[in-house]
């Protein structure tokens, strides 16, 4: 169900890199690695390079992200950073 889920929209200076609906997602903050699910807070948070790793009904996905800014707010995370690196 679409309202259980967060939208996950990566962006490059290339341009979109991932537009998904995921039940969950981690990645790695400047303050740690950070899990995010459904009706999280909202928050703000720089971005260190790692690994994006999402669940949607077809598994676990990953993305490695380089450096960035994480913006998250009403189950939509927005997440700009220099590059991506797909699996």
């Amino acid at each position: 169900m679409e309202e259980d889920r967060i939208r996950i929209d990566v962006l490059t200076p290339e341009g979109q890199a991932l537009s998904v609906l995921a039940s969950g997602f981690t990645l790695n903050t400047a303050l740690g690695r950070m899990g995010v699910l459904h009706n999280h807070a909202p928050l703000a948070a720089l971005v260190e390079p790692g690994p994006l790793v999402w669940k949607s009904e077809n598994g676990e996905h990953r993305m490695d992200l380089g450096r960035g800014f994480l913006e998250l707010e009403n189950d939509r995370a927005v997440i700009l950073v220099e590059q991506v690196v797909p699996e």
